[in-house]
C-alpha cells in the first residue's frame, strides 16, 4: 500500500508558536547566494529552488525547496526572529497563498528553528498531533508516517472537515527534526472544502504536490557551524 492510499496529512499552524517574544530581523540566504532581510514581503520575492533560512546565531541553516505556488499571485511571507520566555531563540519564517481575504490562507509554509531543546522528537510529534484532535474530527482524521527515527519524523495528516467549521479541510505534510539542542519543524498545509478520503477529486492538494512536499521534506540538509556567532 502506497503512502497516498494510505491517505495524506494535514496540520494546523498552531503547534510551537511562541507568543512572547521579542521580533528583530531575520535573514535568508537562498541557494544563487543573494541575501534577503524579511519582515513582511511579496513571496514573488523568493526563488521557487533551494534555500537556507538561518536561525539568529548563524550557526545551524536549514537547507529546503521552497514549493512553487510561492511564485503565483496573492502570496505573502513573514520571518520571525524572538526570544522565548526562557531565553532561549526562536525563529520562523511563514509563507502563505491566499484567494480573496489575505486573512484567511489557502495554502501554507513553515520553516521553524528553536535553540535550547531537550526534549526528544517524538514528545514534539505528539503536542503536533494533539493540536489535530482539536481542530478536527477524530473519526475521519487520518495520520500517516512516513519517516520515523530517533532524529527525524516525517508524516502527513489528512482532516477532511474541523470541527467548528465543516465545510473546510485540510492536508498537511509534516518533518520534524531533533539535531544537537536544536529543534527544527518544516511544513506544508493546503486547505479548502470539505474532502472525502475516498474520493481524491475532492482533495485541496494533488497527487504531485503531496508526492514532492513528502520527498522535499524527507531529505533535509542540516547546515551547523559550531561556535559562530
Amino acid at each position: 500500500m502506497t503512502i497516498l492510499n494510505r491517505a495524506i496529512t494535514y496540520a494546523l499552524n498552531l503547534g510551537f508558536e511562541r507568543k512572547n517574544v521579542r521580533i528583530n530581523s531575520l535573514f535568508i540566504l537562498p541557494k544563487t547566494g543573494l541575501l534577503f532581510l524579511l519582515t513582511s514581503i511579496i513571496a514573488p520575492s523568493l526563488a521557487a529552488e533551494s534555500l537556507t533560512f538561518w536561525n539568529p546565531s548563524k550557526n545551524i541553516g536549514v537547507e529546503v525547496i521552497i514549493p512553487n505556488w510561492t511564485l503565483e499571485k496573492k502570496v505573502v511571507s513573514k520571518t520571525e526572529n524572538g526570544i522565548k520566555e526562557d531565553g532561549q531563540l526562536y525563529s520562523n519564517i511563514k509563507v502563505y497563498q491566499y484567494d480573496d481575504d489575505p486573512s484567511i490562507w489557502k495554502k501554507f509554509f513553515s520553516i521553524q528553528i528553536e535553540e535550547g531543546v531537550s526534549d526528544p522528537i517524538r514528545v514534539f510529534k505528539d503536542i503536533q498531533l494533539d493540536v489535530y484532535l482539536n481542530y478536527c474530527y477524530r473519526e475521519s482524521l487520518k495520520y500517516n508516517p512516513v519517516k520515523e527515527t530517533s532524529e527525524q519524523i516525517v508524516f502527513n495528516i489528512f482532516c477532511p472537515e474541523y470541527i467548528k467549521n465543516k465545510s473546510t479541510g485540510e492536508i498537511a505534510v509534516f518533518s520534524m527534526v531533533r539535531f544537537k539542542n536544536y529543534f527544527v519543524k518544516i511544513f506544508q498545509q493546503w486547505r479548502g472544502e470539505k474532502m472525502l478520503a475516498n474520493d481524491r477529486s475532492t482533495w485541496v492538494a494533488n497527487d504531485a504536490e503531496l508526492i514532492e512536499a513528502i520527498k522535499s521534506l524527507s531529505s533535509l540538509n542540516i547546515k551547523f557551524e559550531e561556535g559562530k556567532k
